[in-house]
């Protein structure tokens, strides 16, 4: 399946998504990951031609709600892509990861063929291959899913990336009272190795673990 990798060069110990590529033979595309500066307004404005409610002056001047919008700007970007190719893809953020402690790859391989099999034939505009569930409510975190591009053009009209947590309000679009997205979430649910998290086929890196781990290699 063609992938986009949401990647940033300079995190290193977050690169488990190439070998996401490698074990499922994905066509793999790299985007690069959006950084903001305290001046970044502008660019948290470009959603659907429309200006948010919110203050983003605010969003953009703390750290860590700047880095939301950088993320939701880097998941735009791979949905204008999925647009103007007219083809499915994988969206992947660079610290996606496989489950392999406890469960075969050719086992992971199957389901994952079998669940995008079932998103595309079934015309649903997104997939979670990987989420997590907040209060719970699935369909948080987007490190691992499929977009159509019909999916991808609704994403881009109803979300915005200066608006709180892209995550969020994908998930509200997909599994809340509006269900503007005809969304599905992967099962099985596959057991996390110990450098693993959440639910689904594809995990997110346990970052922690793998920072770790990579400091003892270099002892």
């Amino acid at each position: 399946m063609k992938t986009f990798v949401i990647t940033n060069s300079k995190e290193s110990d977050r690169f488990s998504a190439g070998d996401v590529c490698d074990k499922l033979n994905l066509d793999c595309k790299n985007l690069p990951a959006i950084f903001l500066e305290n001046n970044g307004k502008g660019m948290c404005y470009e959603s659907s031609g429309r200006k948010t409610n919110l203050d983003a002056d605010s969003r953009i001047k703390n750290a860590k709600k700047r880095r939301e919008v950088g993320c939701g700007l880097a998941h735009r970007n791979a949905w204008l892509e999925v647009v103007a190719s007219n083809e499915p893809h994988l969206i992947l953020e660079d610290d996606a990861a496989l489950p392999l402690d406890m469960n075969e790859l050719s086992v992971v391989k199957d389901s994952f063929e079998r669940f995008s099999n079932t998103v595309l034939e079934n015309d649903y505009d997104l997939g979670h291959v990987g989420y997590c569930s907040f209060f719970g409510v699935a369909g948080e975190c987007l490190h691992a899913y499929i977009v159509t591009p019909d999916g991808a053009k609704k994403l881009i009209q109803y979300s915005s990336p200066c608006a709180p947590r892209i995550d969020s309000q994908i998930r509200d679009l997909c599994y809340g009272e509006d269900n503007k997205l005809n969304c599905k979430l992967a099962q099985p649910n596959f057991a996390n190795s110990k450098n693993t998290l959440f639910a689904g086929i594809i995990k997110q890196g346990n970052h922690h673990s793998s920072l770790i781990q990579s400091r003892l290699k270099n002892i």
